[in-house]
């Protein structure tokens, strides 16, 4: 099997190198960190570390653990390692990691290499990410490997997941966001497997306690916060915010990607449906336009403190982005059709509280101006205690990263190298 893969996978490099560079600079960017950071001086040689796997956006599940990890075991490095260059700027000035490196291409020698230099106690990957000849190499030196935060989207095809349950097999024990995961897994056949739940929950309530300054305020009744919206999402939402304007007060839009075609975009749509508007960056004082579009990345988990209710993108597109930030401030969530790639909005969507879910999903722009109706015509009261409940369900479920490094402190309570010492 590994023969297979390595075959192909060489290939796809092959391609990649020819071809890539030329159309993405986000592959340029990786070619790139792994020329100046996996050699010295960059990437020194360790008596021992713990390494942590967050192939990208994934170091938000990361963190916490991270955070655990300094705690019980603080003269040990820890080094992140990414496959993807975009969070590369976030972790690089995070205080609590050692040493930010991406990992290497997945062929025996850079990985052989690599091992030898860090000298893993034990590796941490966040979610899924799981590159064959590196699992191979940690499990032939009896590294423990354990993978964390793990969801399987049970409506993936037989193919993927038969795939992936080889590669798990390859894992010494397996955390996952919830019990259905868990018994799925056992049932397979993998010996070592946990729900201690999703550590993103607790990355939410750290960041909740870190707040950004903003520039303004917003009134948070009728506030409607649209967080990281694509155009089949607008498509859908801006003509049921157009129908509805009597319903809210402030909308704040913010796009997934706020590239300069979609700005342009957004502003002339918005100004055909007769909805005033104004940019985030040009704003200090509470806005006057109806909607307030925000161009700039960074601020949209402190822009969900500031709403009532949130739209959650990718959700009419073909995947959700995440439902948990807003959920984390209490907000009620609506989202399009498409969210089975996402546990906690698949969860949260079976809670109701006081006769509206907490998570609503609608098919078209018809029913979200339903939904927009049927939650501002509660009295006000009964929507600020729908929003207590949703804060103190997201609350209760943090915890996952002390659960896991408790059951990693007690299972591995002196852990040590399998590599010769120098």
């Amino acid at each position: 099997m590994i023969v297979f893969y390595r075959l192909g996978f060489s290939f796809l490099f092959l391609v990649t190198i020819f071809f890539g560079p030329l159309f993405s600079k986000k592959i340029r960017a990786g070619f790139r960190l792994r020329r100046e950071r996996l050699k010295a001086p960059f990437l020194p040689a360790f008596e021992n570390s713990f390494v942590v796997h967050a192939a990208s956006g994934e170091y938000e599940y990361a963190r916490p653990l991270i955070q655990e990890l300094k705690k019980n075991f603080p003269q040990t490095p820890v080094i992140v390692t990414f496959f993807s260059p975009t969070y590369v700027k976030v972790i690089d000035k995070d205080p609590l990691v050692d040493l930010a490196v991406p990992l290497p291409f997945d062929f025996p020698g850079p990985v052989r290499g690599f091992l030898k230099k860090v000298r893993p106690l034990a590796v941490f990957i966040a979610r899924t990410d799981l590159w064959p000849e590196f699992l191979r190499q940690c499990r032939q030196k009896k590294i423990p490997l354990i993978l964390f935060s793990y969801y399987e989207n049970p409506k993936k095809p037989l193919l993927g997941r038969f795939l992936r349950h080889r590669l798990l097999r390859q894992i010494s024990h397996v955390d996952c966001v919830g019990p259905v995961t868990a018994e799925r897994l056992l049932r397979s056949g993998l010996p070592s497997v946990t729900a201690f739940g999703d550590t993103r929950f607790d990355r939410v309530q750290e960041r909740k306690l870190h707040p950004k300054t903003l520039p303004f305020s917003l009134p948070k009744e009728q506030t409607l916060i649209l967080g990281s919206t694509w155009k089949e999402d607008e498509d859908a939402l801006l003509p049921a915010l157009a129908a509805t304007q009597e319903l809210w007060r402030q909308v704040v839009i913010a796009p997934h990607e706020p590239s300069p075609d979609h700005l342009k975009d957004l502003q002339k749509r918005l100004k055909h449906l007769g909805l005033s508007f104004q940019l985030f960056s040009e704003t200090t004082t509470m806005p006057s336009a109806k909607v307030l579009i925000v161009d700039q990345v960074g601020w949209l988990f402190d822009l969900y403190r500031m709403g009532e209710v949130a739209f959650v993108g990718g959700s009419f597109k073909g995947s959700v982005h995440s439902v948990m930030e807003p959920l984390a401030f209490g907000l009620r969530v609506l989202v399009g059709p498409f969210i089975k790639n996402n546990a906690e909005a698949l969860e949260f969507q079976k809670m109701t509280f006081e006769g509206s879910s907490a998570v609503e999903s609608v098919k078209n722009t018809a029913a979200l101006k339903q939904a927009l109706k049927n939650h501002f015509s509660k009295p006000l009261e009964e929507r600020i205690k729908i929003q207590n409940r949703i804060e103190g369900e997201v609350l209760s479920r943090a915890g996952a990263s002390r659960k896991l490094m408790e059951w990693f402190a007690k299972t591995h309570p002196h852990p040590r190298s399998t590599f010769p010492r120098k």
